[in-house]
């Protein structure tokens, strides 16, 4: 009801009363004060008190009269406490705190007014209107939809004072009212999201009065916000005159440029900002153009706006100016621009503007300072636009941690939703606790059953988790492969492959190859038959042309042409295709090579020159288009960091060959200046792979310890301080080779190892399987038992602290040292294990970065000997085994040394030689060399089962061994010294001194075969 209106009927009822009576009063007072004639309504007020001072309704028509620099509490205050609770002067102070935007206590005292036993629909007006233009004007709820519960209890309220309303108005002659009422509940069940039911009310209201402009625009905003931008603009250029509805012109604006009307959208913010407008509207109608200009790429028009508005140091023409730096192709002044913008927010400072200065710090890519505003605004606890926003900008700038916190919240508060919880699922994966996904994902799906993306991620965790038969079932259902997005296609392929689900594999390659006539589909089919070759069956040529065969013809003067018999519908075959429905296949159907026929529409007699298998075709055609699409080398990955920058530089030298790096490469982790999974990253391989050349190659190894008394002594207090070991893939890989898996579980418990070493071995696993033509695979492959040892002895854990710090930093650690070596690390740090690795310079930098402490294996068998949970046997066949990898520098003694012997029937073959090689200059130090050497060669010129000449030579390969990379007379010398010394202490056993005097002139008898003289 109008103010004018309501001002008409209080003098009439004044009349009606009388103009001394108490209503008659209260009339004349409300009726001035409606009309802005504030000196008679006092003058009235002053005769209202004179007569009745007492009167609730000369208090109520005072709080009107109050200047507006009172706050309502003062107003309140000087009410007699014993009126304070009337429902007319509650209705008056509701009204008041209105008037002063204090739109929560205008709430408050309009709900106690109702709850004092007035039923008086004037009052249920105005905390309808009073709840209808607070969120009208709150961005949060208005524009981002942040609807929380008490929003949403209060907008329910709402809805019920509107229903109690209109079942008093409805049937009455009060059009306008009940219009007004219909669209009001029109906008909170658009609030809420029911767009349905709010477009059937604003509906009833145009019923009434069909050309109302606030109805009309309510109706638009339904559409807008639907996205049906054609009923938008039909029903909003309905509206001609803007004076009721100011934002209809952006707002019409804005859909015509959604529907690419860009010259329209111009059109009419142009002639309507000629107008004389209200400066919100002004601004928002000039940021819109500004938008529209730089959309259409109107240099002029742009510039032109640039030199008249957006002077001021108001937010909106901050962003402004950034946003036409950023046009003209100046970055940094857009970013130099917005970060002064951030200088002048502060706490009166709009949601609305933090909005738009956020969405323009994300345009600069200045992400943190975007991620403040934007959290300034959002409400974490609900799903809305805004907190998915936030979500993606946290997993962008590398906070997954925070992104991760939020999302588990708003699941946990919320339940499951479609975008949020599958960025959850992702995180969990990315970090690989498939735990938590596999959890997730069967939750999700119970929500979003036909999420087919969700149904291969919750595939691809099982498979890593073991649960084959839930993958086998999956793969077993039809899914529409054309739908799937490039990553979820190949993810697919994938689980297919590994779970050798050979003949839906090649169906889908076969379509995706049809479909995708270009590079990347030959490529696919191509290794997918590669890796899973056709059966004897399917290689020979087919006999008889049938379904899924394709035939060749050739014509009497040479013509020829191809036909593919496919079995799918006849609206899916492409050029060449048929099928069986086709009348020629009926005719070529079970003809054999060499057969004429005739077919329908043709006068040339044909022959059938060959019959192929489709797939293999197939696989023929592609072969022959794949040949330029490959390249000679292959790729080098390479990258920048600060540490190890000597060996990078020369890594990245121009010029140098692929073999030439990876020889430097090798050079460097000899040197120990890079550690192995460094190696595997810079040249994208597997580090198992990496490891298993290494140790093949004679003067590379495994570079696992430095082989001192010192480092031994720090490794045995760290395994005697720290509770159980967290191991890389190199670690694991040498447990293995040793079997040693129930020893470590057995004195320390399970081995701790994180998802990305569990995904290492997978992954590799997968890329090395090997499947013979008859889709089963070959016996387990020693791969596959590392695996089973994994899994068996090993606790896999994802590290919370990598988890925590940002995603950026860490990506660049793992690019540095491999992810899952990194990971390790973290893990041990957290869980407060010792890192088990025999990469001696990966456990350097981790301790030195980080403070992690590191053992290798020999180090952890020297420790079970000497606390005696092991005997020396079992300690010598494994320290050997370790000699004949290659573990540099692995600690031997003479026990060990004529272990090795034996093994070799004492011939010099491999299991001695790389035992021995032990005793170099540049593996061990002189002294000790000479002590295990001169023990070794007094056992074995003692013992029983060896040859003369076998004994005679391995002493002379001892000899050589020792002299390796030292000096030579300073061995001999050495030798000789020991035979004395040893000789002079064992006179007593003078059973044995012939030993002593035949080591003697087996050196005598190697100075000659060497023309060694002194």
């Amino acid at each position: 009801m109008g103010e004018i209106e309501f001002a008409s009927n209080s003098l009439q009822e004044a009349y009606g009363f009388g103009s001394e009576t108490e209503v008659g009063l209260s009339n004349m007072v409300n009726a001035f004060i409606a009309i802005d004639d504030h000196k008679k309504a006092k003058d009235y007020l002053v005769v209202f008190f004179q007569k009745f001072p007492t009167s609730p309704k000369a208090h109520a028509a005072s709080i009107r009269l109050k200047p507006e620099t009172m706050s309502v509490q003062e107003i309140e205050s000087a009410i007699p406490e014993d009126l304070r609770e009337n429902y007319e002067v509650l209705l008056s102070l509701g009204l008041k705190a209105k008037r002063l935007k204090d739109f929560n206590l205008s709430i408050k005292y309009l709900k106690t007014a109702l709850e004092s036993g007035s039923e008086l629909p004037l009052v249920k007006e105005h905390l309808l209107a009073c709840i209808l233009e607070k969120y009208a004007v709150n961005f949060r709820v208005a524009n981002l939809r942040l609807i929380d519960e008490e929003t949403e209890s209060e907008l329910n309220e709402a809805l019920l004072l509107t229903d109690e309303l209109l079942s008093k108005y409805d049937k009455t002659e009060l059009n306008s009212v009940t219009t007004q009422l219909y669209m009001n509940k029109s906008v909170v069940l658009n609030l809420l999201g029911h767009f349905d039911e709010s477009l059937k009310e604003v509906n009833k209201a145009l019923a009434i009065e069909p050309s109302n402009p606030k109805v009309l625009k309510q109706k638009g905003l339904i559409y807008v916000f639907e996205g049906d931008t054609e009923e938008a603009v039909q029903v909003l250029e309905e509206i001609t005159n803007f004076s009721e509805t100011p934002d209809v012109p952006s707002l019409l604006s804005e859909v015509y440029s959604k529907r690419g009307e860009f010259d329209k959208a111009i059109k009419i913010l142009e002639e309507y900002l000629s107008s004389d407008l209200d400066q919100y509207f002004r601004n928002q109608s000039l940021g819109f153009l500004l938008e529209l200009f730089i959309k259409t790429k109107q240099f002029e028009k742009v510039d032109e706006l640039s030199k008249k508005e957006f002077k001021s140091n108001q937010i909106f023409d901050f962003v402004s100016r950034a946003h036409i730096a950023r046009f003209q192709k100046s970055d940094i002044i857009a970013s130099e621009i917005l970060i002064d913008a951030i200088s002048h927010v502060t706490d009166r400072t709009t949601a609305r503007e933090r909005f738009l200065l956020a969405e323009q710090l994300v345009k600069s890519n200045c992400l943190n300072l975007a991620i403040e505003l934007f959290e300034s605004i959002d409400d974490k606890t609900l799903y809305s636009p805004i907190t998915i926003r936030l979500a993606r900008l946290y997993y962008t700038v590398g906070r997954k941690g925070e992104c991760l916190k939020l999302l588990q919240g708003l699941r946990e508060k919320r339940g499951v939703h479609d975008y949020a919880s599958s960025l959850e699922v992702s995180i969990y994966q990315e970090y690989g606790d498939y735990e938590r996904a596999k959890l997730l994902a069967e939750e999700y799906l119970q929500s979003f059953s036909a999420s087919i993306s969700m149904k291969i991620r919750l595939a691809g965790v099982n498979l890593r988790l073991g649960f084959t038969d839930l993958v086998d079932t999956f793969l077993r259902e039809d899914i529409e492969v054309d739908e799937l997005m490039s990553d979820e296609f190949h993810s697919y392929l994938a689980q297919l492959m590994a779970r050798n689900h050979r003949e839906k594999l090649f169906k889908i390659c076969y379509d995706y190859r049809r479909n995708h006539n270009d590079g990347e589909g030959h490529i696919l089919f191509t290794q997918i038959l590669l890796q899973f070759p056709l059966n004897e069956f399917e290689c020979n040529p087919p006999t008889k042309v049938d379904v899924d065969t394709v035939v060749s013809f050739k014509g009497e003067r040479g013509q020829s042409f191809t036909l593919v018999i496919e079995d799918r519908p006849k609206e899916e075959l492409k050029e060449n295709e048929i099928d069986t429905t086709d009348e020629r296949f009926e005719i070529i159907k079970g003809k054999s090579v060499g057969e004429k026929i005739s077919l329908p529409n043709s006068n040339v007699t044909w022959e059938i020159d060959s019959i192929a298998n489709k797939l293999l075709h197939a696989f023929h055609e592609s072969q022959k288009k794949c040949e330029t699409l490959y390249v000679k080398d292959a790729p080098f990955k390479s990258f920048h960091v600060d540490d190890l920058p000597d060996f990078l530089n020369q890594i990245e030298k121009e010029g140098a060959g692929w073999q030439e790096n990876f020889d430097l490469a090798k050079q460097q982790y000899r040197d120990r200046k890079a550690p192995l999974g460094t190696i595997a990253e810079m040249f994208g391989r597997n580090p198992i792979d990496i490891w298993n050349q290494f140790i093949h190659i004679e003067n590379v190894g495994i570079q696992s310890s430095l082989g001192n008394n010192d480092e031994l002594k720090l490794a045995i207090d760290a395994i005697e301080e720290k509770n159980g070991f967290c191991s890389d893939v190199v670690g694991l890989l040498t447990l293995f080779e040793l079997d040693l898996g129930n020893v470590i579980a057995e004195f320390f418990g399970k081995v701790k190892i994180v998802s990305s070493t569990y995904d290492l071995i997978f992954d590799y696993i997968e890329e090395n399987k090997i499947f013979s033509t008859r889709a089963q695979t070959t016996d387990k492959s020693r791969l596959e038992l590392f695996f089973e040892f994994v899994r068996e002895n090993c606790e896999v854990l994802p590290p919370q602290l990598a988890i925590d710090m940002n995603s950026n930093e860490k990506e660049r650690l793992d690019e540095l040292i491999g992810r899952s070596f990194f990971d390790t690390a973290l893990l041990a740090k957290e869980t407060n294990t010792t890192l088990l690795s025999d990469d001696l310079a990966f456990r350097g930098l981790i301790y030195q970065e980080y403070g992690v402490e590191g053992v290798w294996t020999q180090s952890i068998l020297r420790y079970l000997i000497d606390n005696k949970k092991i005997d020396r046997g079992f300690y010598n066949e494994k320290v050997l085994k370790l000699t004949n990898m290659r573990y540099i520098h692995t600690a031997i003694d003479d026990n060990v040394l004529m272990l090795a012997a034996e093994k070799a029937n004492f011939k010099y073959e491999f299991v001695f030689s790389s035992c021995l090689r032990f005793l170099t200059g540049k593996i061990s130090s002189q002294n000790s060399s000479l002590l295990v050497a001169f023990g070794f060669l007094y056992r074995l010129w003692l013992h029983p089962e060896a040859q003369i000449k076998d004994k005679h030579n391995l002493t002379i390969c001892t000899i050589t061994t020792l002299c390796t990379d030292r000096v030579i007379q300073d061995i001999i010398e050495g030798l000789n010294y020991l035979t004395t010394l040893r000789g002079a202490n064992d006179r007593s056993r003078s059973i044995d001194d012939w030993v002593y005097r035949r080591i003697k002139q087996e050196v005598k008898d190697w100075k000659k075969i060497y023309k060694i003289t002194g």
